[in-house]
């Protein structure tokens, strides 16, 4: 066993090949593909005549499972090139990219869990509800268990569980802007009728309904999308959520890397290394 007291100098240069291990990495990366396929269909043809083509990617369950596909083609194609030459190129930077994809799609099942329960109050139509199922629930499972079982090749800090936030950061401050600069609304299901209304994507950050700044911290009725909460504490409830979540996977992914790489870390705790 290798004692390294300090996680962040002890550098894996290569992935270790275990021909078991990087069958399963591949299942898994098609498997991603597969549930974000279906996902995407399930979403065009559930949303078929309510919006234009370019809406779509104004929902982030749309974007995350787009850049699910890609990043995890990119892992496919390099572990099948693993498997076949035992020639390893996946690049570190690539590990956090697919990191900071986790995150959207972590973001995209936690906006999903306001909105669907209004969703169950107001619509009957189940390919709606099942396009969202997959698009931020399963898409979501899958790709979390992807990272945590097959990409534990490397090592992270404290600091990098921050990548989660970039997503969610930027696609928050492109609905603002699409919101005020562009006056841009989007169909919403509210009282079993599709409101064209709505100056967001979901009914949780529809300010106009819940104000971006409230007191009121009561649940009233979400069928017609009131929360009992405004815009910005229902956004603030996603940052301890996020690193919690965040935590867990980086805690989890390092525990494999410890095993697969026979290591021994002295005195590592969340307050040194992750």
């Amino acid at each position: 066993m290798e004692e390294v007291l300090h996680f962040q100098k002890y550098k894996i240069k290569e992935r270790k090949y275990i021909k078991k291990d990087l069958k399963t990495s591949i299942v898994f990366k098609i498997l991603n593909i597969l549930i974000s396929s279906i996902a995407l269909t399930l979403f065009v043809f559930s949303n078929k005549g309510l919006m234009n083509i370019g809406l779509f990617f104004t929902y982030l369950e749309f974007d995350v499972n787009i850049l699910i596909i890609l990043i995890s083609l990119i892992f496919l194609i390099l572990d099948l090139v693993l498997l076949v030459t035992k020639k390893d190129y996946l690049k570190r930077w690539l590990y956090f990219l697919k990191f900071i994809i986790l995150g959207g799609s972590f973001n995209a099942f936690f906006f999903f869990i306001p909105t669907f329960i209004t969703m169950v109050l107001n619509i009957s139509d189940p390919l709606v509800i099942t396009s969202y199922i997959f698009s931020s629930v399963l898409s979501f499972i899958a790709f979390t268990l992807d990272f945590v079982i097959n990409d534990y090749s490397f090592t992270t800090r404290r600091y990098h569980i921050y990548l989660l936030f970039v997503i969610p950061i930027i696609y928050i401050g492109l609905i603002v802007i699409l919101s005020f600069g562009f006056n841009i609304y989007w169909p919403l299901y509210l009282s079993g009728n599709i409101l064209k209304d709505s100056c967001a994507p979901y009914p949780f950050l529809n300010y106009e309904i819940n104000t971006w700044f409230n007191n009121k911290f009561t649940f009233s009725e979400f069928k017609d999308g009131h929360y009992g909460f405004s815009t910005f504490y229902m956004l603030f409830w996603t940052i301890p959520f996020n690193l919690i979540y965040g935590f867990f996977v980086l805690k989890t992914k390092n525990n494999r890397l410890i095993k697969k790489y026979n290591l021994k870390v002295s005195n590592i705790s969340y307050y040194q290394e992750i």
